[in-house]
This record gives structure tokens, C-alpha cells and sequence, in this order.
């Protein structure tokens, strides 16, 4: 939104931010900035660096909601990794091909992601590692459909009759079907013998092709992880090398999946007997961190790591697992230590000491007061507004011609925009999370909710509650009913109600009618 941004970079604490980063006066701490203009703020830091900004959350869940309510199109959400502190079956293909869609964005340039402590303390594979497995198809290709399912099986693709979902791949005949966790759909490959003669789209519901045929496509990795001759030897020593008895079925197990298809399932909670590790930070190169609130982050990662360190001495115990597998992320200590000159918190209620902060910033930002539906109250404060040099803008979405009508009977002109920067009042035709006003910038937003009220979900229109006596109405005597209050079944006997007793119907009494109308079994 122009308007959010040119008001923000007018602001004292935006220019006191991008000082410390030019400057090298990180880590920063800013307080009193408002969760409406957060990540507008962060789009602007992305837009002024040039560089990937992650933002991160306490969760996986907090960090993929503000991916899914970020307004600009630079977002990537990346999910912790699935580590489990014991062996698993099977993994999760959907969460392994988001964290692959992640970083495949991230190999074409910054970005802004979301994502959780976890996973930036993640002990990752090179980033060459990763790369090395991109190889590209196109009309023309020599090579035999066979030998195509082998490269799609060697990327991390799992083999499918039907493919339903990302990081699969099919074959039968001259056809071969693949779904990157990049792609939109999935891609339909068809051979004139060992040649590729169409590459198109289709739907994996309907199964149905469309489009005109592609020329040329990259196909990704499907797993984050794809081990080499070096990487599976390490894997070999390390299983191999313990003698306790109740580990050793576990290990055959996993060297025969290791040798059988290159990779077994939990495979991501053994990084540490890697020798070459690397983090999400040595990926994106030049980057900054903002932490959402550092106190509540470092508060529920270490009660989270406590946890799992209590069930995996159990586990332990009874020789579950070999050792590795809670040592698969970075020390937070020697992390921050690291990372310090890249990181600002975004301040909450607490203050945590991890970080020696070089620059204290405040933001001179305050939540807008809502006015539940009062136009005049609302025509009040606008004119207050205006005329102490604010600009207004009212973000009323679908109601913004409403709102101009309104106004307009209150002599308020308001032109209805896209969210440009213009002087005075102006209605804004988009939603804005919550209502703010840059003080020092002299700009108010509103959002629909500060002006409307909240909307009641899922609530029908018009609906009117049934009756009490609507319900009494039903009934007819000799009919099997349920005490209110005692939850026995009985008999209704009578539907002779007394005038009085209606005043004890409506008034919710009803326990009391059954006791005189209902003949217990």
C-alpha cells in the first residue's frame, strides 16, 4: 500500500532503523510498533535492503499465518523440519515439499520469510548440495522414459500410480508425470520413443492435460536432503558403529533403506553426523532477521527443547535412538552470537537479555480507536484529524462506495482510491489487518472493522431463533422426553399448560413444566 509506506518512511523510527543497519548498529530493539503496520514495515526494510529479511516467529503456526495475511508478493513461508527423537515409518511429503518450495524461492533471490526459531537453527546441507540436483527437460530431449523416472527418483521424487500432490512422480509406457514443489500443476511428459515430444500442465484431479506444450522446464529436488557417496559412507559408519544389542535391528533396517533407496525417513534429524553443515543465514547470504517479540521466542523454544529432551532420555532408555537426533540444531547462544549484527526484535511486554542491543528505537505509532458503525462519531474525528494536518484513510474494502455515500450526506468528500498517497481524507478500496496512526507522520488508517464493528462469522442473515413454544408445539402427549434437569426419560402425559407457566416457558424454566407434565418411567 503506497500510502502505508510513504507515511512510514516519513517516520523518525523508520529512519532510526535503516541509520543502524547502515551503520552497523545492529541488534536493534523496537518497541511500540503496531502488529497493523508490521509488515508493511518489513516490506519496506526488503524494498530499502535489497536483501532477504526473515522474520521470525515462536511457531511454525504464528509464522504461517502472517505468511498468509502478508500482502506482498516477496513471502515464502519456511516450516521447521520434520525431526523426530525416534524412528519413524513414513514422513510427511506435504510439509517436506513447502520447506523444498522455500528454498528453491530462495535460490532465485532474496525474500521475505516466515518462519519459526526452529528453523533457523536448523543444521542444513550446503547450499550446493541442493542445487547440484536442478536438471532441466525440453521438447527434443534424447533420453528413455525409464532412465527420466530413475532422475526423478535420484531428486527425492516418490513413486506414485496416480499422483496426487507435490514431490511424485509416475510412468507407464512412453509417459512420465512429475510434480515439483515449485510447479503450479503438474507436468505431463510424452515420448516418441526416447524422445520428449510434448511437456504440458495437467490437473491431478481430473487427470486431464492442458495448455499449449512447454519447451523447456527445471525440474527441482524434491527433498531438502540428497545424499552423495561422502554423505552415505558417513551414514555408514555412524549406524554401524554401535554394539548395543537393541539398537541393532535398528540399524540394519536404516542401512538397508539407506542402500536400497538413498535415504530412509527421520534422515533430517541425523545432520549432525554430517561433517559439512550449514545454516538458512550461509543460504541467503546478506541477510537481516527481525524476531517477533525475542523473550516469548527463546521462552517457548527452550521449553519446547526441555520437553524433548525429558522424552528422549526415555526413549534412550530403551534403546530407541542412537544420540544424534537432539543435536540437530545450533546452539541459541553461539547462533545469536553469530547472527547479532543482522537481528531486530520487535519488542513485546519483556524485555530478554540474549542480545547486547546497540540502538533502542521507539515508534511513535498508536492503535486507532474504533467507532462500531457511528458515521457521526466517525465524521467527528475525522474533521479533528484534518484539521490538525493528518491524513485520513479508510480502508472500508467492499463497503468503500457505502462509505463515500455516508460521508457524502455529511458533507465529507472522500475520494474512492487504490491505496495512493493523497492529501486529506481519502477511502481506500482494499482490507488493512488493524487501524493505526503514524503520529509523527501525520497519516491515520482505518480499517474496516474500526469503522463498521467486527463482523459476526458465520452468522445468518435474518435468522431467528426458534420459539420455546414453537418446540412445545411439537409435542404431542404420550410422547418419550428427556428431563431437563435429572436427564430421565419419561412420558408426557399432558400438554395442558397453564397461562402462568408460559412466563416460566420463555424464561427458560422449563425444568419446572416437565416436573408437573412428565410421568417418569
Amino acid at each position: 500500500m503506497k500510502c502505508i509506506l510513504d507515511s512510514l518512511q516519513k517516520s523518525a523510527f523508520y529512519h532510526a532503523h535503516k541509520a543502524a543497519v547502515k551503520e552497523n548498529k545492529l541488534p536493534a530493539r523496537i518497541t511500540r510498533l503496531h502488529e497493523g503496520l508490521l509488515p508493511h514495515f518489513i516490506h519496506a526494510v526488503f524494498e530499502e535492503q535489497q536483501k532477504t529479511v526473515f522474520f521470525v516467529c515462536p511457531n511454525d503456526f504464528e509464522a504461517k499465518q502472517l505468511s498468509q495475511n502478508y500482502l506482498y508478493p516477496e513471502k515464502v513461508f519456511l516450516p521447521s523440519v520434520q525431526t523426530e527423537i525416534s524412528h519413524i515409518d513414513a514422513r510427511s511429503i506435504e510439509v517436506s515439499a513447502e520447506r523444498t518450495l522455500a528454498l528453491c524461492r530462495l535460490m532465485r533471490g532474496p525474500a521475505v520469510v516466515f518462519t519459526s526459531m526452529a528453523a533457523m537453527l536448523y543444521k542444513m546441507r550446503p547450499k550446493e548440495s541442493f542445487s547440484e540436483h536442478f536438471f532441466s527437460l525440453k521438447e527434443g530431449m534424447i533420453i528413455e522414459p525409464r532412465d527420466l523416472q530413475a532422475k526423478f527418483a535420484a531428486a527425492g521424487y516418490e513413486y506414485s500410480p496416480l499422483i496426487e500432490g507435490k514431490g511424485q512422480f509416475s510412468g507407464r509406457g512412453e509417459i512420465a508425470e512429475v510434480y515439483p514443489p515449485d510447479a503450479v500443476s503438474p507436468y505431463r511428459i510424452t515420448f516418441f520413443d526416447d524422445e520428449i515430444e510434448t511437456i504440458r500442465l495437467f490437473d491431478p484431479d481430473t487427470q486431464r492435460s492442458y495448455g499449449d506444450s512447454i519447451k523447456e522446464i527445471s525440474i527441482s529436488p524434491a527433498l531438502e536432503i540428497n545424499l552423495g557417496e561422502k554423505e552415505k559412507e558417513e551414514l555408514r559408519n555412524y549406524l554401524s558403529s554401535y554394539d548395543d544389542e537393541r539398537l541393532r535391528a535398528l540399524s540394519s533396517r536404516m542401512l538397508y533403506e539407506l542402500e536400497d533407496t538413498g535415504t530412509f525417513p527421520n534422515i533430517e534429524a541425523y545432520a549432525d553426523v554430517f561433517s559439512e553443515k550449514s545454516s538458512i543465514m550461509d543460504w541467503a547470504g546478506d541477510a537481516l532477521i527481525i524476531t517477533n517479540d525475542l523473550f516469548k521466542i527463546i521462552s517457548e523454544h527452550t521449553n519446547r527443547l526441555e520437553t524433548s529432551q525429558v522424552l528422549f532420555a526415555e526413549v534412550m532408555n530403551n534403546g530407541g535412538a542412537f544420540g544424534c537426533e537432539m543435536s540437530s540444531l545450533f546452539e541459541l547462544e553461539a547462533y545469536f552470537a553469530e547472527n547479532s549484527g543482522k537481528i531486530t526484535d520487535i519488542g513485546g511486554l519483556l524485555e530478554d537479555k540474549t542480545l547486547k542491543i546497540k540502538t533502542e528505537i521507539e515508534a511513535d505509532v498508536l492503535s486507532a480507536v474504533g467507532f462500531m458503525g457511528n458515521m457521526e462519531m466517525l465524521a467527528d474525528a475525522i474533521r479533528e484529524r484534518l484539521n490538525g494536518g493528518f491524513s485520513v484513510y479508510l480502508f472500508a474494502s467492499s463497503r468503500a462506495r457505502q462509505l463515500f455515500g455516508t460521508l457524502q450526506e455529511m458533507n465529507l468528500t472522500a475520494p474512492v482510491t487504490d491505496g495512493k498517497t493523497t492529501p486529506g481524507l481519502s477511502i481506500v478500496n482494499a482490507r488493512l489487518q488493524a487501524g493505526f496512526a503514524i503520529n509523527d507522520a501525520k497519516a491515520l488508517f482505518l480499517s474496516e472493522q474500526d469503522i463498521f464493528g467486527r463482523k459476526l462469522k458465520n452468522a445468518k442473515k435474518n435468522a431467528k431463533k426458534k420459539p420455546v413454544l414453537d418446540l412445545v408445539a411439537d409435542l404431542k402427549a404420550g410422547d418419550t422426553v428427556v428431563h431437563e434437569i435429572s436427564w430421565e426419560l419419561g412420558r408426557l402425559l399432558s400438554l395442558d399448560i397453564p397461562e402462568e407457566w408460559i412466563t416460566e416457558i420463555l424464561g427458560n424454566n422449563m425444568q419446572k413444566i416437565l416436573d408437573k407434565t412428565v410421568l417418569p418411567h
